[in-house]
């Protein structure tokens, strides 16, 4: 994450990018089992229109607030009911910074390097521990199977 920040300095996104696109990636991958949440979700988080609308210079912070936003009511939705104290704790402090930093009006670079990439390593995380959960509940399942 530091590496792809100072390629954000530098206004270099490539790696921003990929980084967005393989959140998004992991997150459909979750819902793939349910095309109702899986096109929800499409429509909401769209690392390609993000990107375009960044080339364009249509991408304000205002957007990224946005998709923060609805990263962190997904994620925290499909957190186990023991996470939830760390997820509402997640959602908690993203949206204080989504707070503190719209009165600031601060920039978008600045925004990504700054606050943009420490919440993408903190939704990766999420979302990891609510695959950790599924397999968990998975093998769960099994083994009650298997000994019924």
């Amino acid at each position: 994450f530091d590496a792809i920040g100072e390629q954000v300095r530098r206004g270099e996104y490539d790696a921003l990018w990929s980084l967005l696109d393989e959140v998004q990636r992991a997150m459909l991958a979750l819902v793939a089992h349910d095309a109702r949440q899986s096109e929800a979700l499409a429509d909401r988080f769209d690392a390609a229109w993000l990107r375009q609308r960044a080339e364009a210079g249509a991408l304000e912070t205002a957007d990224v607030h946005q998709l923060m936003n609805f990263v962190v009511e997904t994620v925290s939705g499909w957190q186990a009911p023991v996470d939830d104290a760390a997820a509402r704790e997640w959602a908690a402090a993203t949206t204080r910074l989504i707070d503190e930093t719209a009165q600031q009006r601060m920039e978008l670079a600045p925004f990504i390097a700054t606050h943009l990439l420490p919440f993408l390593a903190a939704t990766i995380e999420r979302v990891g521990q609510v695959y950790k959960r599924m397999i968990e509940l998975g093998e769960q399942l099994e083994a009650t199977r298997a000994a019924a």
